[in-house]
């Protein structure tokens, strides 16, 4: 399977073989997603962590856009729970049990939908 500029499919670790390499254990990604949004470390910091491409940073920043807009200047509760959210996700996913959660696609429907 040849790498793809989707954030999900590595977020979802469907890489295999010398490519797993390209996989972004869930642990990683929530950490990201604290520390940005917690203003403990930049986006390019991440950016350049991971690795992402063009297409993944634009995923990326789709999901930070989302995120934020969740937040207030009163009240991040909302934010974090959307954080929470996410790597609950994701944490379904990897259980594999759950046909609402079971391909990257689904994944990415969810994250999208926060």
């Amino acid at each position: 399977m040849a790498r793809t500029n989707r954030l999900v499919d590595r977020i979802c670790q469907i890489y295999d073989g010398d490519e797993s390499i390209w996989n972004i254990p869930i642990n990683q990604f929530r950490a990201a997603l604290t520390g940005l949004l917690g203003g403990y470390i930049t986006e390019q910091t991440i950016v350049g962590y991971f690795g992402y491409s063009a297409g993944e940073e634009a995923d990326w920043d789709a999901l930070i856009a989302l995120i934020v807009a969740k937040s207030n200047t009163g009240n991040t509760n909302p934010r974090d729970r959307a954080v929470e959210w996410i790597n609950s996700v994701l944490n379904l996913y990897e259980d594999g049990t759950i046909a609402a959660f079971n391909t990257p696609d689904k994944v990415w429907a969810w994250l999208m939908g926060i």
